[in-house]
């Protein structure tokens, strides 16, 4: 994975959605995705778009 070659620390990605009806659904793909990876992860939930 190209995010896990750039660093040898571990690494934390932080994620939120908006709120489409598919959000919840693309949020907790991307979440297990990361996570089986060995990322950790930053669920922020429901977010703004500036954030």
């Amino acid at each position: 994975m190209w995010l896990k070659s750039r660093s040898k620390d571990k690494i934390k990605v932080v994620v939120g959605r908006d709120a489409r009806i598919s959000g919840l659904v693309v949020q907790n793909l991307v979440i297990s995705t990361l996570q089986s990876s060995g990322i950790d992860v930053i669920d922020l939930g429901l977010s703004t778009t500036p954030t």
